[in-house]
């Protein structure tokens, strides 16, 4: 934006396209305010373009023609804004409200215009945030500890870093660069000098990537996994290309980039030790330990082979239909709703997947899910999906109580 910037101190923007003079009073831009990431425009501006040339690549990336048209002589393609359809579903309310007041801050490179109306104007911006995210039942999900291990590798490693950067520390991408192991890893919420170290990572990156924001305080898991698979049934218009994820990998994906969210613990688990080839009887066994948790998942064990884990709650279905459960362990495992097994995962294996269906009426039933692990890796994930619900983990729609909060 250096290019942009300079030409706006001056006063004056011309855009020359077809014959017709656009010009464009630009107000000077202090060096810390916030400016919109073009994509296109930083890709090309080395490419020393012609005023016209660079006037007719920024009309179509900043979408002016959505609000003035076109015009004789001009031929650009227009870019389509996002599709609000189901945002209710995907979009934590007080996010959109953030956003709508004023966007560049709370997702920096935005092209989003901020509207002065709204900004200025508490009820435009409660009335815009009640419609959009009308019918929503928006909350946070848990977030496996599990899949936020899978899901840092994949970001690294399906092409995600190449627009987004290396979310690591400076240190450990510097150790996998030079081939050593890297370091151990480091909660950057308890470092007093986690926002020096951020600053160090990205000093040793590309200059141009586009801004992740706090997709924590944005997104629900399910929809950020679901615009993960199918970007462009949300951003029409958008550059994120398709990246052929599967639901697990989606999944684990998203589960990364929400590592952030903390929810209240709704589930309740019971460790064991012992060796087993099979499930045991839980009802037999004397626990080691109890507690509560947010997620169905092998990390709790305190060791990393012989034990088994046994996790009880109630899933709130919010519509009566079938539902179909996915399950993948290593080793075994089993889920119980109400008194049916609904699938059975059992046996010594590497990570397998097993699916099974149920027919559920809308409220609150009772669930178990059974884990065993006896050596090798270890991995537990539950998901569920039915009518109007898209593929989600299991835990989203669980509670310690039969009662819904």
């Amino acid at each position: 934006m250096e290019r942009l910037k300079t030409l706006c101190r001056a006063g004056v923007l011309w855009l020359v396209a077809g014959g017709a003079l656009l010009t464009v009073q630009c107000l000077s831009l202090k060096a810390e305010e916030a400016v919109s990431v073009v994509p296109a425009w930083q890709r090309f501006r080395a490419e020393h373009l012609t005023s016209e040339q660079a006037g007719r690549l920024l009309i179509s990336e900043l979408n002016c023609q959505s609000c003035h048209g076109s015009y004789a002589g001009l031929t650009v393609q227009p870019r389509q804004a996002p599709i609000l359809t189901a945002a209710a579903q995907r979009l934590n309310p007080a996010h959109v409200r953030q956003f709508l007041q004023n966007p560049q801050q709370v997702k920096p490179g935005t092209v989003m215009p901020r509207l002065h109306t709204a900004a200025s104007d508490p009820a435009v911006l409660d009335a815009l945030t009640a419609f959009l995210t009308a019918g929503g039942g928006w909350r946070a999900m848990a977030i496996s500890a599990d899949a936020v291990r899978r899901g840092e590798d994949l970001f690294h490693r399906v092409g995600c870093a190449a627009c987004h950067g290396d979310q690591r520390s400076a240190e450990v991408i510097d150790a996998l660069r030079r081939g050593l192991a890297p370091p151990a890893d480091e909660e950057d919420e308890d470092d007093p000098d986690a926002v020096a170290k951020s600053a160090k990572t990205a000093a040793t990156q590309s200059d141009f990537l586009m801004p992740l924001g706090r997709l924590e305080e944005k997104y629900s898991l399910a929809g950020l996994m679901q615009f993960l698979r199918e970007p462009h049934l949300v951003r029409p218009g958008g550059r994120m290309p398709s990246l052929n994820l599967s639901p697990e990998e989606s999944r684990d994906v998203a589960s990364y980039l929400l590592r952030k969210v903390q929810v209240e613990a709704n589930i309740e688990y019971e460790y064991f030790e012992g060796s087993w080839d099979k499930l045991p009887d839980f009802s037999a066994l004397k626990a080691v330990s109890k507690g509560t948790t947010t997620d169905f998942s092998a990390g709790i064990g305190a060791r990393q082979n012989d034990f088994a884990l046994r996790f009880l709650g109630y899933v709130q279905i919010p519509r009566a239909g079938e539902y179909r459960v996915h399950v993948t362990s290593d080793d075994g495992s089993r889920v119980l709703i109400g008194e049916r097994e609904v699938v059975n995962n059992d046996g010594i294996h590497p990570p397998v997947g097993r699916s099974g269906t149920v027919q559920l009426t809308a409220g609150s039933h009772a669930l178990v899910v059974e884990y065993f692990e006896q050596g090798g890796g270890e991995e537990l994930s539950v998901e569920i999906e039915g009518p109007g619900l898209s593929r989600q983990p299991l835990s989203a729609l669980t509670t310690l109580t039969r009662e819904a909060r």
